[in-house]
């Protein structure tokens, strides 16, 4: 059987992707909902946020902790809250790749 992603992350159309926002501009979205999930056939649990723009954003790490400095730990206290989504790179397995950073809330 071929690799697909789909079978790793479930349909995409409905997840956010780097192709939701244009490099060098930021996407200003609202928590609708947050709830702890399995992404895909991974086991691994990751918070995942239903944004007021039908969009799902699963986070890894780095957003999360991001998020947590800026509306506290207590994820279920994010619902409402807005932030800025922006388009960077991460090396990934060598290589540098597209990916989404929750931007840094300015002092």
């Amino acid at each position: 059987m071929t690799p697909n992603v789909d079978e790793i992350y479930g349909d995409s159309r409905s997840l956010l992707t780097t192709k939701d926002v244009q490099e060098g501009k930021t996407l200003r979205v609202t928590i609708k909902s947050v709830k702890p999930d399995k992404i895909g056939q991974s086991d691994k649990i990751k918070l995942v946020l239903e944004l007021d723009n039908g969009k799902s954003f699963a986070l890894n790490k780095t957003n999360a902790q991001r998020l947590s400095e800026q509306f506290g730990a207590n994820y279920e206290t994010w619902v409402g809250k807005s932030f800025d989504i922006i388009r960077s790179f991460t090396m990934y397995q060598g290589s540098e790749v597209a990916c989404l950073r929750v931007a840094r809330k300015l002092e």
